[in-house]
């Protein structure tokens, strides 16, 4: 009955929105014949992509930072469905119930109130033993508990105590699955490739992939999350447009540095190593703290071998070199060159990802929790390094299994 009260009370519409900045006010909302921001405070930048300026920032559609956290597909058509009878859920109304609870260090205001959902202990949903299905119920609990973008069954649970951070838990649908095993997988490939990566879990029944959320710090602030579809001036429909090569600009003009090239970089070339062709511009993302300082590289996440499903084409989500086509050992030398990474430095980085890849799936047991997994992955890390090493500078004294 609780449930159905509050969804009952629920405004119509939403068409002006607080913004706050680390829980600070920083401007207003509004939607009229355009999408409108306005700022209210100085040195509460909401973007790095909108400094603070009095004239308004206005739109024909939402601006690109605003729409980042947007549910898509799944998650989206259902808080539709739950909420038709008593409101227009658009991008909005979606802003307005995703609250303080968004990802990154942005939240809204437009005086909804929703109910805090009951804590779970992350140990319940990594060891369910129920005869029913658990995702449903975490969906069903917690639907309006913040939001993540992306199309993957998905929903943002809050821990058993307020010292642990929140979690999203994923599940799979018939057209991929085990999808939780195959990025649980990906994700231990990149912790063993000395990637920056959350911590991430896999459930016993292998029904949910659990990653801790990563904008929150220790001392329990938001930190600013921009992908860089938003730092290109784009939105979730566009971010299949553009090339790897503009990532790696966009990195070093917005850090200024070097190291984050490299990281940038390094992360490029896992995603091509291990197969992932949906490493879109979302999939890519910077943080930084409140005062826009501290700009870097954030943790990775969203890295899946995709090759293994027949639904999906043999291409990669962005350009390199002009093409789609996955690339080979010497390619990904040539793209970091371009781009100001030494081509000793790129070299080592991809000899390093490739060998790394294959020693952790060596020794993983959940990657034989999905046939053809392993075999599939490696058999392409394979293929991306078929070309020899260039100079003999770049080979290791162990012998690669690769070659």
């Amino acid at each position: 009955m609780r449930t159905n009260y509050t969804l009952a009370s629920l405004p119509e519409l939403v068409r002006r929105l607080q913004v706050k900045v680390g829980g600070t006010p920083a401007g207003v909302l509004n939607r009229a014949a355009q999408y409108t921001f306005t700022y209210k405070k100085e040195k509460r930048d909401v973007s790095l992509t909108m400094p603070y300026r009095p004239e308004p920032y206005s739109h024909g559609a939402l601006h690109p930072i605003f729409t980042q956290n947007l549910p898509e597909g799944y998650l989206r058509r259902y808080i539709s469905e739950k909420l038709m009878r008593y409101a227009n859920v658009d991008d909005m109304y979606l802003l307005a119930l995703m609250g303080e609870k968004g990802i990154g260090y942005l939240s809204y205001d437009a005086g909804i109130t929703l109910p805090e959902p009951e804590h779970i202990a992350i140990d319940d949903i990594l060891h369910w033993s129920g005869k029913e299905k658990l995702f449903p119920r975490l969906l069903e609990r917690y639907y309006l508990n913040g939001m993540a973008s992306g199309v993957q069954p998905k929903v943002v649970v809050s821990r058993s105590t307020v010292l642990q951070k929140d979690i999203i838990v994923k599940t799979f649908d018939e057209e991929f699955p085990l999808l939780t095993v195959n990025e649980f997988v990906c994700m231990k490939c990149a912790e063993h490739c000395g990637l920056n990566t959350p911590t991430v879990w896999l459930s016993d029944d292998l029904q949910h992939y659990v990653v801790e959320r990563f904008d929150v710090d220790d001392d329990g602030n938001k930190i600013g999350i921009e992908d860089y579809a938003t730092l290109m001036g784009r939105t979730g429909d566009q971010k299949y447009l553009g090339s790897y090569e503009n990532v790696l600009k966009a990195t070093l003009l917005n850090t200024q540095s070097p190291e984050e090239l490299d990281k940038v970089f390094a992360l490029v070339a896992f995603n091509c190593l291990i197969g992932n062709g949906d490493a879109h511009l979302k999939n890519f993302s910077l943080q930084y703290q409140n005062d826009h300082t501290e700009i870097k590289l954030s943790p990775v996440y969203d890295i899946t071998h995709t090759l293994i499903y027949p639904t999906i084409d043999n291409a990669m989500a962005l350009k390199m070199r002009k093409s789609k086509a996955f690339p080979t050992r010497k390619d990904l030398i040539e793209f970091a060159f371009n781009a100001g990474v030494t081509r000793s430095s790129a070299g080592a980085i991809v000899d390093s990802i490739a060998q790394g890849i294959l020693d952790c799936l060596a020794s993983l047991n959940e990657v034989n929790e999905m046939e053809g997994l392993r075999e599939s992955i490696e058999k392409h890390v394979g293929s991306v390094m078929k070309v020899k090493p260039i100079q003999s500078v770049y080979r290791h004294d162990k012998k690669k299994k690769y070659e």
